[in-house]
């Protein structure tokens, strides 16, 4: 099922506008090629980095907004993982995304019931929270 997604990745600082565009339209390719579409793209642009991320002080912004089939998100983590342009990424299900049951006309995110089901930033927010308790020790 295809599924809105949000993206935010940061980039390498000393990107031309050339690496920015080409690091960007590899992404963009995979979302595509998996029958996907790009709906959005925000530059933020060069912003300092809460803390240093492999000596870097300072990142390119991007958010992403697109639809996509979910078995396509995999391919994007591993390609983004292994791409010397991108410090850190983030891939979340979009809060807008909502699956509605034609039976009785309510909507329920991924078809569980609210006490099973996490959104997507709780998710990440737990996981945040492990690495700094990692961190800490």
């Amino acid at each position: 099922m295809v599924k809105e997604y949000e993206a935010m990745y940061i980039l390498r600082p000393e990107l031309d506008e050339d690496g920015v565009n080409s690091a960007l339209a590899a992404v963009h390719e995979i979302v595509e090629h998996g029958s996907g579409s790009v709906d959005k793209t925000t530059r933020w642009g060069r912003r300092h980095l809460a803390y240093d991320i492999e000596g870097y002080q300072e990142g390119y912004y991007i958010i992403d907004r697109f639809h996509v089939e979910g078995s396509v998100i995999k391919e994007m983590e591993r390609t983004l993982h292994i791409s010397e342009h991108f410090l850190r990424h983030l891939i979340v299900l979009s809060s807008t995304t909502t699956d509605i049951s034609v039976s009785d006309g309510t909507a329920s995110e991924h078809g569980q019931d609210d006490e099973e089901s996490e959104s997507p930033s709780r998710a990440a927010r737990g996981s945040r929270d492990d690495d700094d308790e990692e961190e800490e020790e």
